[in-house]
């Protein structure tokens, strides 16, 4: 089942057309990347998503109907520019945001000083926003966002100011909650993170929709056709025009492109027959390479890539 889908979602800014006839399905329970380009269209259907923008035409549904304000109770988002007021304290912001959420006062500090110490911030609760580096202040938004247990959670950029460590402690609270049943909606330019987290990808670009589905199947329809293998001896790798090109040789470390005319089986069989293997996989195709191959398809048809 679908946690959210639109249907032919159309937006306009006078004569820019920022999305033309988007429809996406987001199935629920799961973590589903949104990438493409900057100025694409991701940030103005997350809004869209949220109620703070309208579409002008095209249709919602939340949980199998239609879309209304209400819903806007299950939905927890951080927006990749500062939504926080700079001369709250930290601690009456998320109250302040808990309850516009519904939540009563007394479970709104409940939650807001459990978050702050699963956080570590717990000892800045009277200090205000504007007071904190770009990194805390990202933590902060992230609390605001999830403090109503939300069914979907709608992040863009959520890694945006994090040092390494603070990045690792929010991929794994996403992690989490999504096994605790949170769907997330992740936009990010890190497509090592999002290959990392998502098993669902949507890719936007041009205003519409290039590719969405399982993570495992667009690495299937981009296949690089490159294999990886290990020799027990290191060899020096000579190119068979015929069977493979070669990518990376070193030693016994080698990667080689499969001539589109020859089987897997028929590229394995060649190279057993010529030197010793200890291991032999296919390379998997990164969302990187992925990324450009799309982008590359669209500009050859005619196409622009924002950025």
């Amino acid at each position: 089942m679908n946690i959210i889908e639109t249907h032919n979602i159309r937006k306009n800014f006078g004569t820019k057309i920022a999305l033309d006839g988007v429809s996406i399905h987001i199935p629920q329970n799961e973590i589903c990347g949104f990438l493409g380009p900057n100025g694409a269209g991701k940030t103005t259907l997350m809004r869209i998503l949220t109620r703070i923008l309208q579409p002008d035409d095209g249709s919602i549904l939340f949980n199998n109907r239609i879309f209304c304000d209400k819903d806007i109770v299950y939905i927890g988002y951080l927006p990749e520019e500062r939504g926080l007021y700079s001369s709250m304290k930290i601690a009456e912001q998320l109250i302040f945001l808990a309850r516009l959420k519904g939540l009563s006062l007394s479970e709104a500090k409940r939650r807001t000083f459990l978050w702050l110490e699963k956080f570590g911030l717990d000892n800045r609760a009277r200090h205000t926003v504007g007071s904190l580096s770009k990194g805390l202040q990202q933590k902060i938004q992230f609390i605001g966002a999830i403090i109503c247990s939300p069914q979907l959670l709608i992040l863009d950029e959520p890694f945006s100011g994090l040092d390494p460590i603070s990045t690792t402690f929010m991929r794994e609270e996403i992690v989490t909650l999504q096994k605790q049943g949170t769907t997330v909606l992740l936009s990010t330019h890190d497509l090592n993170e999002a290959s990392a987290l998502c098993s669902n990808i949507i890719f936007i670009n041009d205003a519409r929709v290039r590719w969405q589905g399982e993570l495992s199947d667009i690495r299937k329809q981009y296949s690089s056709s490159h294999y990886r293998f290990t020799t027990e001896q290191a060899i020096t790798l000579r190119e068979e025009p015929d069977m493979f090109s070669v990518i990376e040789t070193s030693g016994q470390e080698h990667i080689v492109k499969k001539n589109d005319t020859k089987t897997v089986s028929e590229l394995l069989s060649f190279l057993s027959r010529k030197y010793p293997l200890s291991r032999f996989e296919e390379k998997e195709t990164s969302l990187q390479e992925i990324f450009t191959k799309i982008v590359m398809e669209r500009l050859e048809n005619g196409g622009t890539f924002h950025e």
